[in-house]
């Protein structure tokens, strides 16, 4: 659309030869174009038995959501799923085949970009935990909530997916007294293979070591997080 104003532009609402009366801001022409597609690149993959305790998932996080699939040995039929579902188990994806050998189980959206993505599991768990660190040096620790009707007293505003956060914060705080520069290959990290502590590098020359509670006790978190 081409609107012309000013003296001799003729046509105009006023008359022959007058200049236009348009509002100004309704000459502009403003477009608001979004998707709705979901993230397809993938950052991180973990694999770990999150869902449960001999399951075979695979953790992948894409852009600001981590997934979580499971590989099934016989096909999953369409009555099968939607009793898993009546019963509070992890919905699939209405763009999952019933029949996929993959399935994706569980999407939680996350608030920031995934730099780190490690199972772990503790000694007095079944299931496998998340550790996740962020592009903005905030960390969290996250599980499954297997236990049956854990969240029936909670609306889906209060709690929609059954995540548990055990741990949280920012990770910068750990290297407040270190007047080293950042890592060039951004923040790194290890889990020790006994469950004994995590290891991260965030800064040039430094590691800092994170110990875990070998009698954290996992029924004493009374509620899930959103991721």
């Amino acid at each position: 659309m081409r609107i012309t104003t000013g003296p001799g532009s003729g046509g105009g609402s006023n008359g022959p030869g007058g200049g236009s009366s348009i509002d100004p801001n309704r000459a502009e022409a403003a477009h608001y174009v979004v998707t709705n597609h979901d993230p397809g690149s993938v950052l991180l993959t973990a694999r770990c038995s999150f869902l449960g305790s001999d399951t075979k998932d695979l953790a992948i996080a894409k852009a600001r959501r981590l997934e979580i699939r499971q590989l099934t040995s016989q096909q999953r039929q369409p009555q099968q799923t939607q009793q898993d579902q009546s019963e509070g188990e992890p919905k699939s994806s209405p763009s999952s085949s019933s029949s996929s050998p993959f399935p994706l189980l569980l999407s939680v959206p996350l608030n920031g970009r995934l730099t780190n993505l490690l199972p772990l599991r503790p000694p007095s768990s079944t299931t496998d935990y998340l550790f996740l660190t962020t592009d903005r040096k905030q960390f969290a620790i996250i599980s499954y909530d297997t236990t049956p009707n854990h969240h029936a007293s909670l609306t889906a505003s209060d709690c929609p997916y059954k995540i548990l956060t055990h741990s949280h914060g920012p990770l910068a705080d750990y290297g407040a007294s270190i007047l080293g520069r950042e890592a060039e290959a951004g923040c790194l990290a290890a889990v020790d293979p006994g469950g004994r502590c995590i290891a991260v590098h965030l800064y040039d020359g430094f590691v800092t070591v994170l110990p875990l509670n070998s009698n954290y006790d996992p029924s004493a978190v009374g509620g899930g997080g959103g991721g």
